[in-house]
């Protein structure tokens, strides 16, 4: 009797295990990689870090900055304003150089590695590792920039070590029930990076 027992759970095994790979072919079949052409269009893999222009144009976009509007500000000479606009790059860039680093890297990473709890196909997967590329992309090319306005304006950067938006999302992710803790951290890559993109 326990041979018979034995032999059913390897059949159910097998049965499941074969199962596993139709459903992963099945969705292997329905995806459709919108990297299909990474190789040849990431900017990664093409094109070299663009240096700032010579054109004499504003670090950063006046109107974007309400604090310029200030009566102080307002009647700040050129040189004092130029400085705001500058610490105001430095805030955007640094942004995006937690973002990715913080928040979207390490779930991509998940994703790419088959740890995040996801049944995905091999495919998506895969592009999974691409997306990790292109975003540790975006955050080198980014603190270059920063580099560069530094060594350009003579200004260094003010900044916060520890980007706030990672001390709240590390409160909400303690605050979560242990059995969704981690899906905080992947909702908030994808809304992010969607934001960014359809920005």
């Amino acid at each position: 009797m326990p041979l018979e027992f034995a032999s059913a759970a390897n059949r159910t095994i097998l049965a499941r295990h074969h199962q596993y790979r139709i459903d992963e072919a099945l969705a292997e079949s329905r995806y459709r990689s919108r990297f299909r052409n990474w190789d040849r269009l990431a900017t990664v893999r093409n094109n070299p870090i663009r240096p700032l222009g010579d054109s004499g144009e504003l670090f950063f976009t006046p109107e974007l900055v309400r604090s310029l509007d200030h009566p102080i500000l307002a009647g700040a000479d050129s040189r004092t304003r130029e400085a705001v606009l500058v610490h105001r790059l430095y805030e955007y860039l640094k942004f995006t150089i937690d973002l990715e680093q913080s928040a979207v890297i390490p779930v991509t990473g998940h994703i790419s590695r088959g740890m995040a709890g996801l049944e995905l196909p091999e495919l998506m997967r895969a592009d999974a590792f691409k997306i990790v590329t292109d975003e540790a992309w975006h955050a080198q090319f980014t603190y270059e920039l920063m580099r560069e306005v530094r060594t350009r304006t003579g200004i260094a950067p003010a900044l916060p070590t520890v980007p706030a938006f990672t001390e709240v999302l590390a409160r909400i992710h303690e605050e979560l029930p242990s059995q969704i803790r981690g899906l905080d951290e992947m909702l908030f890559a994808i809304v992010s990076e969607t934001l960014i993109s359809s920005g």
